[in-house]
């Protein structure tokens, strides 16, 4: 994975500096960049960092919050 991520980071920099310029900033980043670049690259490619992609892919149907974490705070209110 560590592998992995070192290539995306190069490779995703590169793309994005491409795709929107040297004057945007790489804070600017947003997880929904990172989901199109996967869309944008080739089956072969995706094989390559698929670790990363299974990555992303939770945090994509990950709620922000859940049910469990919320309990405490209901009784709180109360």
């Amino acid at each position: 994975l560590k592998c992995q991520l070192l290539t995306l980071g190069v490779d995703f920099k590169a793309t994005y500096t491409q795709r929107y310029g040297t004057h945007q900033s790489l804070a600017d980043i947003t997880v929904f960049d990172i989901r199109d670049y996967f869309q944008s690259l080739s089956p072969a490619q995706r094989h390559l960092l698929d670790q990363v992609c299974r990555v992303l892919m939770i945090i994509l149907v990950m709620p922000a919050t859940n049910a469990t974490s919320e309990a405490p705070l209901v009784h709180c209110a109360e």
